[in-house]
């Protein structure tokens, strides 16, 4: 009977130390791949004075606490706009229309726009979206320019609500943590086994 007690304490202990070694394995391995990634995604809307829409950002670290917009789009009276790159994201750019300037930067601690913000623009080109502010408390304003006609502005609050969204790399971790796991259960079960003979 005490060989079958120190056989089980063997086994505890060799259980622990390979589960503690699955797990920081496989949080050393989300760390790595999310932090190399440094990509962001969440979404916003903005209303007011009869405007309203929505849409959706993919942002990158470029430090200093800002973040670059690289990818979205905007959806606004049933109409949709993809996010216009920036060329030069530590200046501002001009926009194709010769309407807006723009920088498609984020301050991530907020977030907030700045004054020259987000530049959107529909399929053809003829008409750019401008969302911009002066800061992370001050109301922010959706303009809208249409080749060939004036400005249309809204000074509205502009609500950025981040919303994360599972990064595959961190589902595929948990995955490989859950497999350690039976793995892991299966083995001990051998063990216990092999001290009843």
């Amino acid at each position: 009977m005490m060989q079958f007690k120190k056989c089980m304490d063997k086994i505890k202990k060799t259980d622990r130390f390979i589960c503690f070694k699955v797990i920081l394995l496989t949080i050393i391995f989300l760390l790595n791949i999310v932090g190399s990634t440094g990509a962001t995604s969440f979404n916003f809307d903005f209303s007011g004075n009869g405007l309203n829409g929505s849409g959706s950002l993919s942002l990158e670290n470029i430090g200093g606490g800002k973040l670059t917009a690289v990818d979205g789009s905007i959806k606004m009276d049933g109409e949709t706009f993809d996010l216009y790159p920036a060329f030069n994201e530590n200046s501002f750019n001009l926009s194709p229309l010769g309407a807006f300037y723009y920088n498609n930067i984020v301050y991530s601690s907020a977030p907030y726009l700045d004054i020259n913000g987000l530049l959107f623009t529909d399929k053809s080109g003829d008409i750019e979206v401008n969302i911009w502010g002066n800061g992370p408390a001050t109301p922010y304003s959706v303009w809208e320019y249409a080749s060939g006609r004036s400005y249309f502005s809204s000074n509205d609050n502009v609500a950025f609500n981040a919303v994360p969204e599972p990064s595959t790399l961190i589902l595929l971790g948990v995955g490989v943590m859950g497999l350690g796991g039976l793995r892991l259960r299966k083995s001990a079960v051998r063990r216990r086994l092999a001290c009843f003979s």
